[in-house]
């Protein structure tokens, strides 16, 4: 079986991904600096993720040009024979037959995937977990009776999950079969998925900046519209003194920021990068819920296995994530690697999922 040239390329970039971490590590070069680059090794491979895609449809889409074209160029180079009324009932029927491109077009466009139809269900009570929410679903939702067909079900954050239906039509079935259930009205809700605003880290600034007084420094000394940025909070330092923080910011103006590529702040320039962080369970290891959320049993980071840590580990590596993704969908992701790594394909599948939630107006 010939693989899909997305796990090619997720194969090609892990590799690639490893052999620039290994140089950085022998060139002895500092820490942060490492993090930056490999945080922008991350966005491109999101990208080239994405391009792939892209790729797949204009290649169909030239593979129908060039029929088209061809079949223009035979028209040409044959004789043009006037028909006479009396032509044969089959002639006429292999005329009718004949598709213009637009046609082509929409006879391949419905065999493209169709669209997602996606629903998120949100717990009322932040207690509650993604599986219980799960559970109260399967129980008290009859499907049957709504007359709603589902593709699939996950887990994500917040206890929350996701619903993806076959249509739109089903979508719409469910919101109101959800939300109109009154055995679950007080626990859960149904909504649509809203797409986020990008996010932006700005590193090493001093810990005694309050919210206020970084936008308001930002906006004055980088000609920053106030109105479309907000500070959301702080990550800690390696040096106590300083913190990074994360800003949202409206797409226009977080495509600004990035093309500024540094923002002065008093007598500095901060560096910075877009902020896309997939959420990973730090008991079990795996995507889509935090610790306190987990049902899970704790794994070592490393191997996988339970019952010790990773700082204790002295089994082969092998990454959870990747094992659970190979074992439900088929990925074939290689999984000879800490799930902490930086070049995990399933980080950056889920750096993938994280971006296309993300809204750059573009």
């Amino acid at each position: 079986m010939v693989p899909l040239p997305i796990f090619k390329l997720a194969g090609v970039t892990t590799a690639a991904l490893t052999k620039i971490t290994a140089v950085l590590l022998k060139a002895r070069v500092s820490s942060d600096n490492r993090k930056l680059v490999q945080a922008e090794l991350e966005t491109l491979a999101s990208v080239l993720f994405d391009k792939v895609e892209e790729n797949g449809s204009l290649k169909a889409k030239v593979e129908l040009l060039q029929a088209e074209n061809a079949a223009l160029q035979e028209q040409l180079a044959t004789p043009r024979i006037q028909i006479p009324p009396s032509a044969p009932p089959e002639q006429a029927q292999r005329q009718q037959a004949q598709k213009s491109y637009a046609k082509i077009l929409k006879g391949k466009a419905k065999r493209r995937p169709p669209p997602r139809h996606v629903s998120l269900v949100y717990p009322k009570f932040r207690e509650t977990s993604s599986e219980e929410v799960k559970d109260t679903l399967i129980r008290e939702v009859d499907l049957s009776k709504a007359k709603v067909g589902i593709k699939n079900i996950r887990k994500i954050s917040k206890g929350r999950i996701a619903i993806e239906c076959r249509s739109n039509k089903d979508l719409g079935k469910l919101l109101d079969e959800i939300n109109a259930n009154q055995k679950i009205a007080d626990t859960l809700e149904a909504k649509l998925p809203v797409k986020k605003l990008p996010q932006v880290i700005l590193y090493d600034i001093d810990r005694v900046v309050s919210k206020e007084q970084l936008l308001t420094k930002l906006t004055a000394e980088n000609e920053l519209d106030g109105n479309a940025i907000k500070v959301l909070f702080s990550i800690r330092a390696r040096t106590q003194q300083k913190c990074h923080w994360v800003i949202e910011a409206q797409p226009q103006e977080f495509k600004r920021i990035l093309k500024k590529g540094k923002l002065s702040f008093e007598w500095s320039r901060l560096s910075l990068r877009e902020f896309v962080r997939p959420t990973r369970c730090y008991k079990c290891n795996e995507y889509g819920h935090i610790s306190t959320k987990c049902v899970g049993k704790e794994t070592c980071p490393k191997c996988g296995e339970e019952g010790h840590k990773g700082p204790d580990c002295v089994n082969q590596h092998k990454c959870i994530a990747c094992t659970a993704a190979n074992a439900k969908f088929q990925k074939g992701y290689d999984t000879g690697h800490p799930v902490t790594e930086s070049n995990c394909p399933s980080y950056l599948q889920e750096m993938v999922e994280l971006k296309k939630r993300i809204n750059y107006a573009s």
